[in-house]
């Protein structure tokens, strides 16, 4: 039979995220090396960021250089 609770705790439950998110999309710029902050290429990356950035009501600018890939949060 349902009952009422009076709390519960909805912090998601599964595997941890494989990249640090919260803090790469705090608002700073970022610089991100290729093969040692992130294991794929760098353009699939960038749709990952994409997509975390939407998550979180905003979008990132990014921009490569060489091996290097800047990111920067901007919400909505």
């Amino acid at each position: 039979m349902a009952k009422k609770v009076k709390s519960f705790d909805f912090t998601p439950v599964g595997r941890p995220a494989k990249y640090p998110w919260d803090q790469w999309l705090d608002g700073g710029i970022w610089e991100l090396k290729a093969g040692e902050d992130f294991d794929t290429e760098i353009a699939s990356f960038r749709v990952q960021i994409q997509a975390n950035a939407k998550r979180r009501r905003g979008y990132a600018q990014t921009s490569v250089r060489g091996n290097f890939l800047y990111i920067q949060f901007i919400k909505r």
